[in-house]
């Protein structure tokens, strides 16, 4: 039976704040095949705080150091795929057959495609006259007034210095639009 009842955070595998466990059960045959932990507010805000210090750093990297980090998962995950195909087998109660498979390989499509997307993004857009830029590592919020009604159109920046003008022209523009 294998045992998860630490959790990967920062960098390492840490006990729980508390020891509430849970028994995971495989539904082919109704026996158990996992102990997980059931964590609290507290691991929770520890995770967020490491996220968060992270972030400060991770956020500087470069799309190409992004997508060569997402290859590397790639790598080490079929390295492993036989231990995913056998966790999916024994946690879902699946056929080895299609757990090594249609299953085990969608988690690596969705990781390949995370870099493919990432290597093709369009960080910059020219619009006319105006270039959007999005950051690629902060929130650009809008709400569309015509689904509120009431509301003119609202926006959220965090962006750098350097883009907020780009932006906020961009957005100026797109008022002057919405209300004639």
């Amino acid at each position: 039976m294998r045992d998860y009842t630490k959790f990967y955070i920062n960098g390492a595998w840490v006990e729980p704040q508390t020891s509430n466990t849970l028994a995971v059960e495989n539904p082919a045959i109704l026996e158990s095949c996992a102990t997980i932990s059931i964590g609290n507010e507290a691991d929770v805000d520890t995770a967020v705080a490491a996220a968060k210090a992270a972030f400060e750093t991770f956020s500087q990297t470069s799309v190409e150091e992004r997508a060569a980090l997402l290859d590397k998962i790639a790598e080490c995950y079929v390295a492993r795929i036989g231990d995913i195909a056998e966790a999916i087998r024994e946690e879902m109660g699946a056929p080895i057959s299609l757990a090594s498979t249609a299953q085990a390989y969608a988690g690596l499509a969705h990781i390949t495609e995370a870099a493919k997307i990432l290597r093709n993004f369009a960080f910059s857009e020219d619009l006319g006259a105006h270039r959007v830029v999005k950051a690629r590592h902060r929130l650009i919020y809008a709400r569309n007034p015509a689904l509120t009604p009431g509301f003119e159109a609202e926006r959220s920046f965090e962006e750098p210095e350097t883009q907020t003008k780009e932006v906020s022209d961009f957005h100026s523009q797109q008022r002057l639009r919405s209300s004639r």
